[in-house]
């Protein structure tokens, strides 16, 4: 048989004959349809016109009449289409090469509306940073100068100031000690701990100040002590 245009999928419109008794209005359909006009319906001789004379229900899988068609009329349904299912891919059965994304170097993830969403590439030197289980992830930079928590207020820094090189340690808002080239000094306790084995710079204790030093030490600088210094 010729067809114009592009020939059925599954070789020729298929039907299905019906049988009619005067009341009912549902019948099961041999195959899943996507929508009324995938059907050509003859009532009696009469073709039917879709969404007026004919419904579906069961998600295509039923044609409901709108009136029965009467007892000994010759009822009969066309298939012009009909829903394929194409079933549900196996686990691993689709690679990474067969995945589309936007943008190169992105990343995929689940965002907190269930669905897939991606995230374009980040910059050089960026880590990927989550933001619970509710939201979605972002890029973080790691600073050159500090390592901080999420509210900045418990921090390790090496450049408070320009090149000014001493590590300062905050604790909940507090710089609770600082690390020089003379050593910890402990600033919430007054004083510091030191243990090098030459000391060339100048070492103040001021007299509020307590301070330990850890021996072997040698001094070739200049110590004042206004406070409490313990040497072990």
């Amino acid at each position: 048989m010729s067809y114009i245009g592009r020939s059925p999928t599954y070789g020729a419109f298929e039907k299905q004959s019906l049988t009619a008794d005067g009341s009912t209005t549902t019948f099961a359909l041999t195959y899943v349809v996507g929508s009324t006009a995938s059907l050509l319906v003859s009532v009696g001789g009469v073709v039917q016109e879709p969404t007026t004379a004919y419904t579906l229900s069961g998600g295509g899988a039923n044609i409901v009449f709108s009136a029965a068609p009467s007892s000994g009329d010759r009822v009969y349904v066309h298939f012009l289409g009909r829903t394929q299912d194409v079933g549900t891919p196996g686990d691993n059965a689709v690679t990474l090469a067969k995945l589309s994304h936007g943008t190169q170097g992105g990343v995929v993830y689940y965002g907190s509306s269930g669905a897939p969403s991606e995230l374009a590439a980040g910059t050089s030197g960026q880590f990927l940073k989550t933001q619970g289980s509710s939201a979605n992830p972002t890029w973080g930079t790691i600073s050159t100068t500090s390592i901080s928590d999420a509210d900045s207020n418990t921090k390790i820094q090496v450049e408070e100031s320009s090149d000014e090189n001493i590590i300062r340690f905050d604790v909940a808002g507090t710089e609770t000690s600082i690390m020089t080239a003379k050593g910890l000094e402990l600033g919430a306790a007054g004083g510091f701990f030191l243990n090098q084995t030459t000391n060339t710079q100048t070492v103040t204790i001021a007299a509020a100040e307590n301070a330990m030093m850890v021996g072997p030490v040698a001094f070739s600088g200049t110590v004042t002590v206004a406070g409490v210094l313990a040497i072990i």
